[in-house]
């Protein structure tokens, strides 16, 4: 009977965790540059638990055209009180392909900023009011 009742709690503590989902994504953004060679991604995330919950939204640019594409992160905004994700303004804006501008507006923080890789410069503007 202790070897039956070890197994149900083994498998309870493996099981449980797994099947239980801690985050969700709110928004997803892609923008394509103008030679469809690269990609903008993000993804609004919104997390909840004790000591995790928060919202985030991770910034990455990737080749556009590959099977197992190589995400590499360009900005972090962290969101700051009680303001909905969807109240989170984000727009990236290919000026070339050699250049994004990504402009934003919320309450949050841009924690984390990449300004060229892979040829790319990339720049952040809030703006005030989004259009």
């Amino acid at each position: 009977m202790r070897k039956f009742n070890a197994l149900i709690i083994s498998i309870l503590v493996v099981a449980v965790p797994v099947g239980c989902s801690d985050k969700v994504t709110v928004k997803t953004y892609r923008y394509l540059s103008p030679d469809n060679h690269w990609v903008v991604t993000a993804d609004t995330i919104q997390h909840f638990g004790p000591g995790t919950a928060g919202i985030e939204t991770p910034v990455y640019l990737s080749p556009a055209n590959s099977d197992n594409p190589k995400k590499v992160q360009i900005l972090y905004f962290l969101h700051n009180g009680d303001e909905s994700p969807q109240d989170f303004y984000f727009r990236a804006v290919w000026q070339s392909p050699s250049r994004v501008t990504v402009f934003y507006h919320g309450d949050v923080n841009l924690e984390y900023q990449v300004a060229r890789i892979h040829g790319i410069q990339i720049t952040a503007e809030n703006v005030g009011t989004p259009p």
